[in-house]
């Protein structure tokens, strides 16, 4: 299963002619095989999406995608009551029929695609095409004005990297990659809770006022934290892509940790005193 890596706003804008900006949707990405849907770790899904199995029955095809929920997000979908309500949001093909399509350039899978749907998913209620742009800005416009998670760009000229033989095996490219739409807040800490392993990824977390919690990536971080304690409330500034319908902050990453005089905010932007 071919992957993208995360790259940044600024990064992205160097992109050279020969790309397309398809929307990044917050869902579960599902591959279409021999009549049912499977995880991105092969885990067979059919059952829990009869529905969207009903609407592509008959389609001989290996098809790349996400289930997504309307006004929802990925932690949405792991609900039961969700399961019967969502979309497959198609963005790739890498078979039809008997005929392997992956070492064929985007643009061209994209065309087959297209024709498959216009063929036998146009009307269909639950299965959807992706919403792709060629210009960056205009992606980038419709990013912010109906506040998509992100943008995966896509290299036009790029094979499906990954093969049919080894469906589930992750390919990460730099042929694909991914831009979030991250925000910024200032939220109290009001307590640590360490890391009940001992990993190199996550030395704790820190728990915000509102019950996020977030990631202390280093011992560096936790050593700054106390420190800083004994000065005060501690406020720690974060990235974040959206907040969960119970007001929590969905995806933070620690930006730094600072003191309750350090800074003023206004909404989720972060002003610095002059």
């Amino acid at each position: 299963m071919m992957k993208a890596y995360s790259i940044s706003l600024e990064n992205i804008k160097v992109l050279s002619d020969g790309w397309v900006f398809e929307r990044k949707y917050d869902g579960v990405r599902q591959l279409w095989v021999s009549g049912k849907l499977f995880s991105e770790f092969g885990v067979d899904n059919t059952s829990k999406f009869n529905h969207i199995k009903e609407e592509l029955e008959g389609v001989d095809a290996v098809l790349d995608g996400e289930i997504c929920l309307e006004n929802g997000s990925s932690i949405d979908i792991k609900e039961r009551k969700n399961w019967n309500k969502v979309s497959y949001v198609v963005f790739d093909l890498l078979k039809l029929g008997k005929v392997d399509l992956t070492r064929l350039p985007l643009i061209e899978r994209r065309k087959i695609l297209f024709k498959l749907f216009d063929e036998k998913l146009k009307n269909k209620k639950f299965i959807k095409l992706s919403v792709g742009f060629f210009n960056f800005d205009e992606a980038w416009k419709q990013v912010l004005k109906n506040n998509w998670e992100g943008l995966i760009a896509k290299n036009l000229y790029s094979p499906y990297e990954g093969s049919l033989d080894d469906l589930f095996k992750i390919n990460r490219s730099w042929n694909w990659l991914k831009i979030k739409n991250w925000k910024e807040a200032r939220e109290e800490i009001i307590g640590f809770e360490k890391s009940g392993s001992n990993t190199v990824f996550s030395k704790g977390s820190f728990i915000l006022k509102n019950n996020t919690k977030v990631s202390a990536l280093s011992k560096a971080v936790v050593k700054e934290y106390e420190s800083l304690k004994q000065f005060g409330k501690v406020y720690a500034e974060i990235y974040y892509l959206k907040k969960t319908k119970d007001g929590k902050y969905f995806h933070p990453k620690l930006k730094r940790l600072c003191l309750e005089n350090n800074e003023l905010e206004e909404g989720d932007k972060i002003i610095s005193k002059r």
